[in-house]
């Protein structure tokens, strides 16, 4: 059985994607998982909804296998699972014959890591941790900027883990575009400190702070509703609770 120093210390090796998830088989090996979301693709009205990462890397007793479309051993392609916006599952099989692992191959699914030992063929498996950062992705394509208007104000207000408010205004002249209010966010938001992704023109994920994960985002100052941003997506935290969102 591969449980031994050797493999046990080599050191964790995450890529810059998003969101990172770890397990540890029964024989003390480490596996980490990281990827990237595609925001853009997220239907928050699909009960179900699997879409490919658009980045995914696995970490396995030190080895790195990283996802190339078209090139790499999977036997089953990364897939993330959401419904109705919320990210709430992984999987894929992975084939590391010849790869130098202590494993054949490496799978996930309903949140179980399966690892076969290359040399008994004897499977192992352990539960899939959440370790990556809670988040909340906004779309700011419902905002409206009445034409003629003077200069509005609105904000958001970020609540983190450990108990901390950040609270951004933006000013917005007639003539803005969406994109506009959605830049003018993500400058004002990553100025306070908190961690935010755009993508596509008129999305943002907010990730909390560096410091403490994100609990509750809250936009105010839009004419209503309907016309604030609007949320289309959000991953849990390591506590596996997913942060809130309000709109006032």
């Amino acid at each position: 059985m591969y449980g031994s120093p050797d493999y046990e210390t080599v050191p964790i090796t995450y890529d810059a994607a998003d969101t990172q998830a770890t397990f540890t088989l029964p024989d003390g090996t480490v596996g980490a998982i990281s990827y990237a979301v595609p925001w853009g693709q997220v239907d928050p009205t699909q009960a179900s909804q699997s879409l490919t990462p658009t980045a995914f890397n696995v970490n396995l007793a030190g080895y790195d296998y990283a996802y190339a479309y078209g090139t790499a051993s999977f036997s089953t392609a990364p897939t993330l699972q959401f419904a109705y916006g919320d990210l709430v599952g992984i999987s894929f099989a992975l084939s590391l014959t010849g790869a130098g692992s202590p494993y054949s191959s490496i799978s996930v699914a309903s949140g179980v890591a399966t690892a076969v030992d290359a040399v008994t063929s004897q499977s192992i498996a352990a539960p899939v941790a959440n370790t990556g950062s809670a988040s909340i992705t906004l779309d700011f394509s419902t905002v409206t900027i009445p034409t003629g208007m003077a200069v509005k104000t609105y904000y958001l207000e970020v609540f983190t883990a450990d108990g901390k408010t950040q609270k951004v205004k933006v000013e917005v002249s007639a003539g803005a575009s969406q994109e506009d209010v959605r830049n003018a966010f993500e400058t004002a938001l990553s100025g306070a400190g908190i961690v935010v992704k755009p993508s596509g023109t008129t999305k943002l994920t907010i990730q909390g702070s560096a410091q403490s994960g994100l609990k509750r985002v809250v936009s105010s100052g839009f004419p209503t509703q309907e016309t604030s941003p609007k949320q289309i997506a959000r991953t849990a935290g390591a506590d596996d609770t997913y942060p809130t969102y309000d709109r006032e």
